[in-house]
């Protein structure tokens, strides 16, 4: 689980086919862009520390729940947005219009 975008957000590690792979959902796109919405169980510090755990993991390939994946190098557009975090900002937000 990764508390920040919600409560329950879940993220999936593993290995598929030799490459290291991260599923998102909601948690960090590519661009380490976030999803933060004004809802009642979103809290930015735990997202923060949760962005930082995420960093850490070796990813090859980033695969978040909306918009483009990333079959090489995933891991950057995480560090991108634990990064923001860490210096005290909030990473760009994603925007997406249907």
């Amino acid at each position: 689980m990764v508390p920040g975008h919600s409560l329950c957000d879940m993220v999936l590690h593993g290995t598929v086919d030799g490459r290291r792979c991260l599923f998102t959902g909601d948690s960090v796109f590519v661009c380490g862009q976030v999803l933060i919405q004004s809802l009642h169980d979103v809290s930015i510090h735990p997202y923060a520390c949760a962005m930082g755990k995420l960093a850490a993991l070796e990813v090859d390939a980033l695969f978040p729940g909306h918009g483009v994946f990333c079959l090489e190098k995933g891991g950057v557009h995480v560090q991108t947005a634990a990064a923001k975090f860490a210096s005290g900002l909030i990473p760009p937000q994603l925007y997406y219009f249907a």
